[in-house]
């Protein structure tokens, strides 16, 4: 009886043995199962939030000029059938509202509406552009304030310098240098001389530091992300090929609208502009190889293709409307 109880026990003890056994591996490969579609929802959250960030300033840009074509309608509309007493009929777009895009740009831009306009889009700018800088700086929320004000005043004076220029060139470039100055001794005093150097560096790649920053999903979509040191390698790196390239004539942010409309309308300047842009592309594409990986290279030369095709749309439409093309959305 003894030895029957024994083999039972043996016998109990095996199967319990066998059942944990099963039960282990039905939990592993559940665990599995959960890690796999975890990672691919996350994937495709990734990949959503990257189709949002490429689509969202064209998708921004159709709706700006949706609305100016719906202006130009409301005045073709008003000259055609004109208000009583030459008042402006609802909807009209006020006394501005028949000028070509630039033009009514410029005119708004000396209302008191159109400089408060101005100067809350200059702070969300310097806002977005320099909050990286101030934590790295460990300025106190007291300087930071400070900081930020200035930098918007610096942006809104450069601005509106640029648009006041009315194509002349050498008056731009000698207010912009001005203003420069101006501010490079209030930031000194601010800052002190070492903040200063500081925010210098920084400054000279901030614009490389937004795109790397929009760039940022685009890698992390295509599984290929950039760590710490890959991220500020690549903002070093594009903004020394950009230095070795000629000036862009194209952009509104930093030309005289005019003056980049005109240039627009020369086909030779657009084509080497359009030759200049390759050129740097395939510069920075060749120097990554140091810092990224190849798949990562291969991402970044799709990111600067749609970057390129994005700019060239922009500038198309700039061309044929007036209306300048809206700054690319930075992230942080």
């Amino acid at each position: 009886m003894q030895k029957i109880l024994i083999a039972l026990l043996a016998l109990t003890t095996a199967v319990s043995a066998w059942l944990a056994f099963q039960y282990h591996d039905q939990l592993a490969e559940k665990d599995a199962r959960n890690s796999a579609l975890t990672a691919e929802r996350d994937a495709a959250l990734a990949a959503e939030k990257a189709a949002r960030t490429a689509t969202d300033p064209l998708r921004e840009n159709i709706e700006r000029l949706t609305r100016e074509r719906d202006r130009l309608q409301q005045t073709g509309l008003a000259q055609q059938n004109p208000a009583p007493g030459g008042a402006i009929p609802p909807g009209g777009g006020g006394p501005n509202s028949g000028m070509p895009g630039v033009a009514r740009m410029l005119a708004t831009l000396q209302t008191p509406e159109g400089k408060r306009m101005l100067q809350n889009q200059s702070a969300s700018k310097v806002q977005r552009q320099y909050a990286e800088l101030a934590q790295r700086m460990k300025l106190s929320p007291q300087d930071t304030t400070v900081l930020m004000g200035l930098l918007a005043d610096r942006q809104t004076a450069l601005t509106t310098a640029r648009a006041n220029a009315s194509g002349n060139a050498a008056k731009a470039a000698a207010d912009v240098s001005s203003i420069q100055s101006e501010f490079n001794d209030k930031l000194k005093s601010t800052l002190g001389e070492s903040g200063f150097g500081e925010f210098s560096d920084y400054d000279k790649s901030v614009d490389e530091r937004g795109a790397v920053n929009q760039f940022e999903d685009q890698f992390k979509s295509a599984g290929t992300p950039l760590d710490p040191a890959q991220k500020e390698n690549l903002v070093q790196l594009l903004a020394s090929e950009r230095e070795k390239s000629p000036a862009n004539p194209f952009d509104p942010s930093k030309n005289d609208p005019n003056a980049v409309l005109t240039a627009l309308r020369d086909e030779s300047t657009f084509g080497a502009w359009e030759k200049q842009q390759e050129d740097y592309k395939n510069r920075v594409l060749q120097a990554a190889t140091k810092t990224l990986t190849p798949d990562q290279v291969d991402t970044l030369k799709k990111t600067l293709d749609q970057k390129s095709e994005r700019q060239k749309a922009g500038l198309q439409v700039f061309k044929t409307t007036g209306v300048p093309p809206p700054p690319p959305q930075q992230q942080r």
